[in-house]
């Protein structure tokens, strides 16, 4: 997709047509960073990515799942069962569409997640969280397509209603929901209309359009209320990050490991995941 940049070089400006992806690999190659108007809406800045850092990035695997992951060698996770899986990088600037189709395990650190902080407009093509290493969640979780998810039912926020969440059980995810729904529940009733009803959490199905299980395929995740929900692909072509659900939910189910698909420049804010290693 073509749009028109508006860049400032040297106090001289001129309109340049340009990919998104390519307009940030091309200033993340080189290490500078500017800010850009995109014609099409609004204000944005260009989105860097983490340092890679092998030896960081496993510990926080291990420290997140200890569970399933007992240590590292090299650049190697090892799993409780003695299987390894390799922890490598995409170069730098490979564009983000491919690395969603096909990342590597180490993409899934490629951009840093700002937790416990306000609900800001993100960086461009800034998704913390929204690249998975699908080998590693089918590990983890079980491939849904073949019955391998073990899932149980959480009551979510029953004195609301609010009907009951099937979540998985590994790592104890359904026990972080429901510590999540205990501190929800003291929010002040005003609130509960983002939360109540909830959309679902386990559905074993692929990202739409894509050939990628999404996250509640490994029943990792759950939605709030779609009526007060902001998605950037309703918005395509031209979207432009807007929110409204409070900071203080938010706040809540990134202090029990989940992030929040709001904090994506690819907003999708009803949405939350079970990934604890973005929150160390």
């Amino acid at each position: 997709m073509k749009k028109l940049a508006f860049i400032n070089t040297k106090n001289r400006y001129r309109y340049i047509p340009i990919s998104y992806e390519r307009f940030v690999s091309r200033f993340i190659a080189i290490g500078r960073a500017i800010s850009v108007v995109i014609i099409a809406g609004g204000f944005s800045h260009i989105s860097f990515s983490q340092a890679q850092d092998p030896t960081l990035d496993l510990a926080k695997l291990k420290d997140a799942y200890p569970q399933q992951i007992v240590g590292s060698e090299g650049n190697n996770l090892i799993w409780r069962d003695g299987e390894r899986m390799v922890l490598q990088y995409s170069a730098i600037d490979r564009p983000l569409n491919q690395v969603l189709k096909a990342p590597l395990l180490g993409d899934m650190f490629r951009f840093h997640y700002p937790k416990r902080a306000a609900a800001t407009v993100p960086q461009m093509l800034h998704d913390p969280g929204r690249i998975r290493y699908e080998s590693f969640f089918t590990k983890m979780y079980g491939d849904c397509r073949r019955g391998g998810v073990r899932t149980r039912k959480v009551a979510w926020l029953p004195a609301y209603q609010g009907g009951h969440v099937n979540i998985t059980t590994t790592n104890d995810v359904d026990q972080a929901l429901e510590r999540v729904m205990a501190e929800l529940s003291t929010l002040p009733r005003e609130v509960m209309k983002y939360l109540v009803p909830q959309a679902g959490g386990y559905n074993c199905r692929e990202i739409a359009g894509t050939n990628r299980l999404s996250a509640h395929s490994f029943g990792i995740s759950i939605d709030i209320n779609i009526k007060f929900a902001n998605y950037w692909k309703w918005d395509a072509p031209n979207f432009l990050w807007k929110n409204s659900v409070p900071i203080e939910i938010v706040s809540i189910f990134e202090k029990h490991g989940f992030i929040w698909g709001g904090r994506w420049h690819h907003y999708d804010t009803m949405h939350f995941e079970y990934r604890p290693e973005l929150l160390r």
